[in-house]
């Protein structure tokens, strides 16, 4: 049984961490102690590539060329951190219109060579009702991004889809495109 001062500590965490004790229960160990940081080196790898890609200077990174908005912009969208021991839960305004920036995007214009944006090798998962599951297939980490909405709209996830001539949106591919594997040392 937990001490007294345990609870004192965890309620502070709580406050401090802007948490809900929902939001806190997976980051208890069996023992009631604290856990923010996973234990999984490659997740703590593609946290690593989300912070410097989400915290960099305006189009620092090469694959954040996409029209519109650069990568450290779309903290507009955040709410809050939800860490968990296996994947990055980011509780967004629009979950769908990040995941659009973020998920790789290959444009092949007529008279140039090939153009790659967004995070090379990150893909589509999975689509739950308030959620979208994000993999990173070089590091096998995990991001969780989730609606602030009780649920996802019909047009939210129309953005995943939107396209214009010439790009090809890579979500469900099993494999990174040799575009993506160009970005590797990244």
């Amino acid at each position: 049984m937990p001490y007294t001062r345990d609870k004192a500590r965890r309620a502070q965490c709580r406050e401090l961490l802007d948490l809900s004790a929902h939001d806190l229960a997976p980051l208890l160990d069996p023992a009631g102690r604290l856990h923010l940081d996973t234990p999984d080196p490659a997740q703590q790898l593609f946290q690593a590539m989300l912070q410097l890609c989400l915290f960099s200077r305006k189009r620092e990174h090469p694959f954040d060329r996409m029209g519109g908005r650069a990568f450290p912009d779309l903290l507009w969208y955040y709410g809050r951190v939800l860490p968990h021991p296996d994947r990055l839960v980011l509780r967004l305004t629009c979950a769908a219109r990040v995941a659009r920036y973020l998920l790789p995007t290959l444009t092949t214009p007529s008279n140039r060579p090939a153009e790659l944006t967004g995070i090379p090798g990150l893909r589509l998962e999975e689509i739950t009702r308030r959620s979208l599951m994000l993999r990173h297939l070089p590091t096998g980490g995990l991001l969780e991004l989730r609606d602030q909405s009780q649920q996802l709209d019909w047009c939210d996830l129309q953005i995943l889809s939107e396209h214009e001539a010439g790009q090809q949106l890579l979500k469900g591919t099993p494999r990174t495109a040799p575009a993506e594997d160009a970005f590797a040392h990244y």
